[in-house]
């Protein structure tokens, strides 16, 4: 489908003020004939609060979707939906509903909703967000465990002098507390044939904890 040309489906999105990425990404990998639409929002990090205090915001960005007639909205700001828990999240989704008559959905609850299809009880939790306990709260109440958590403290704010990741490769390890003053990622090396982490003067010898790698690239 030629990219200018006219979606024959269109779904709304509520996001976060500060998200610079989903637009794009998801025109980019939605099939032919599938158009994303975006409205922003003050709902996150700074500007996230108690859902009377947002609710406004959200009805008025739900309404300038409504005039692109999209088949359905969704309230993509996940920690938010999360944060106000199953019933909240309802109510979101109701404020939505209520300002348009379009069906509305939010992230949150497709990922709950993947995991009972999956029928998996326990996760491990792995987010950019520097805590995850309404995360993890909001997983209980809804009957999913979290057996480890991560929370990475990324920093995607609009501060100027906010660090910034260069692209490559990452590896984040769960080490004790204790270890922290003394940690030395030079006593370590990645093993390719086995795609693993092991010490640098004993290829043997694994890396003892909890780790995992992630990439950081420009979406092409």
């Amino acid at each position: 489908m030629n990219a200018m040309s006219e979606s024959r489906v269109r779904v709304g999105l509520i996001i976060p003020s500060s998200n610079t990425f989903s637009e794009a990404q998801f025109n980019h990998f939605a099939p032919a004939g599938l158009g994303f639409h975006v409205t922003r929002a003050r709902i996150a990090g700074e500007w996230k609060r108690p859902l009377s205090e947002m609710a406004s915001e959200i009805a008025t960005a739900a309404k300038l979707l409504s005039d692109c007639e999209p088949s359905l909205i969704v309230f993509h700001c996940t920690e938010t939906s999360m944060t106000q828990g199953p019933r909240g999240e309802g109510k979101i989704l109701d404020i939505v509903h209520d300002a348009t008559g379009i069906e509305a959905m939010a992230t949150s609850r497709l990922v709950l909703e993947a995991l009972q299809g999956l029928g998996i009880k326990k996760v491990v939790l792995l987010t950019p967000y520097k805590s995850n306990k309404n995360v993890i709260d909001y997983l209980n109440s809804s009957g999913i465990g979290v057996v480890r958590d991560v929370a990475m403290g990324l920093d995607f704010s609009a501060v100027a002098g906010r660090a910034r990741l260069a692209e490559g490769a990452y590896i984040a390890a769960q080490i004790r507390d204790s270890l922290y003053s003394v940690w030395d990622w030079q006593d370590w090396v990645y093993d390719p044939s086995n795609g693993s982490i092991v010490a640098r003067d004993d290829r043997s010898a694994p890396l003892p904890y909890n780790y995992f790698v992630f990439g950081i690239s420009r979406m092409s």
